[in-house]
């Protein structure tokens, strides 16, 4: 652990993103949105990426103590800001609240004895893109009001003041969050989670890897215990077997399609698709046999050309980006030449279906969109199925999943 505590030469008009980075395509994605943030008069904000880490606490102490930033946003890579205001709400929380020492977008109460709080979390919003679906959760969505929690989610965590990660204890990439909250709480301060009306941030996150989980979820207890009160516990399921098995069918399939086997490959994902646990490499693998499926013998497919693997994902995930970006209706180059290559068909309506089916979350927008280049670009057969789809949908709303509700206990009520 860190021999002090505090900044020196702290400026106290400066914000500093602290991103750990195994992913250039996504840290530049991550960077992109920070850029387009509003920044306050006579604040400057900067990036700190840190790579190759040990560990979560490792990364963030270094980061930590690069910087002479009051103000720290300590964010995952897959962590896309979408409020272009947000560092005007975080700071003015932040100057009104004094005893506030961390933010974070989502959080909870309840802590149990067991150390399982991943469905705890009872407060906040956030826009979820997981390889395979995209959908906002909320919790607690009829609150109108900041909440204080006693824990918050890793994947975004700002504070105003500098606490050690405890690197001592937690030598991975779990529970880093919740243990950085305690640590706050021991010197007295509160953790905060504000009122959102629409999510401030997209997670386009993948499925948690567990292995080294109950490890460390045996340290926090150790640790913790004082702040682990609950009685109300969650199973933890983990299959190691499967785990390792998971890699190795999505290496087999990598190499299937570097070699241009992509039937092998499809018979391949059902061994995946037969079982109840989630894999981030298989789920995108699925999503890209499902587009070169559905592109059949078109002539230029999303994928020819491409050779190796590491081609094919920079694509995927590229075009999975630029979409979204349209969805959120941004304007900038390079969300214009993709829809340059959508009217020009140079881009698959087959490819774009697949995208927006699993990666966006206001459908009908983005849809609106495709209607309206198709239309005029006469591709009448895209446009067909892009009205129909529209027409499908004209009565579904945006997806949305509710977590646990708030449990009023603490104030009195019954829960």
């Amino acid at each position: 652990m860190l021999p002090y505590e505090g900044q020196v030469n702290e400026d106290a008009a400066a914000v500093a993103f602290i991103v750990c980075v195994n992913d250039d395509a996504y840290f530049e994605e991550c960077q992109y949105y920070i850029n387009r943030l509003h920044i306050p008069e006579d604040y400057k904000t900067e990036i700190l990426a840190v790579r190759e880490a040990d560990s979560m606490c490792a990364a963030y102490n270094l980061a930590m103590c690069s910087t002479a930033a009051k103000y720290k946003v300590y964010l995952h890579q897959d962590v896309f800001i979408r409020q272009e205001n947000f560092l005007y709400e975080i700071l003015r929380r932040f100057r009104e609240n004094p005893e506030v020492g961390m933010i974070g977008m989502v959080g909870g109460n309840d802590m149990p004895k067991s150390g399982i709080v991943f469905d705890k979390w009872n407060e906040g919003k956030i826009d979820v893109r997981e390889p395979d679906m995209a959908y906002q959760l909320l919790f607690n969505p009829e609150g109108k009001d900041d909440a204080i929690v006693e824990a918050i989610d890793r994947c975004m965590i700002i504070t105003q003041y500098d606490l050690p990660w405890r690197e001592d204890l937690f030598t991975h990439f779990d529970f880093y969050d919740v243990s950085q909250a305690f640590e706050f709480r021991k010197r007295g301060y509160q953790i905060l989670v504000p009122y959102q009306e629409q999510p401030w941030i997209i997670h386009d996150c993948g499925f948690c890897k567990l292995g080294k989980y109950d490890e460390d979820r045996r340290l926090l207890v150790s640790e913790y215990a004082g702040f682990l009160l609950s009685d109300r516990e969650t199973e933890f399921v983990y299959d190691r077997e499967w785990d390792e098995l998971s890699r190795q069918l999505a290496a087999c399939i990598r190499q299937m399609l570097e070699a241009g086997k992509w039937k092998d490959a499809k018979e391949a994902i059902q061994v995946y698709h037969q079982r109840n646990f989630k894999s981030t490499e298989l789920e995108i693998l699925s999503v890209m046999l499902e587009i070169h499926q559905a592109e059949g013998d078109r002539k230029q497919g999303f994928f020819d050309g491409l050779c190796s693997y590491a081609d094919m994902y920079e694509k995927y995930v590229k075009v999975r980006f630029l979409l979204r970006r349209i969805e959120l209706e941004n304007k900038d180059a390079e969300s214009r030449r993709l829809l340059d290559d959508i009217r020009r068909g140079e881009l698959s309506c087959e490819a774009v279906l697949i995208f927006l089916v699993h990666s966006i979350v206001n459908k009908h927008r983005l849809l609106a969109i495709l209607e309206e280049i198709y239309k005029t670009s006469g591709q009448t057969a895209a446009y067909r199925k892009v009205h129909a789809l529209a027409e499908a949908w004209k009565e579904k709303g945006i997806p949305i999943t509710y977590g646990r509700k708030r449990n009023r206990t603490q104030e009195g009520e019954v829960g």
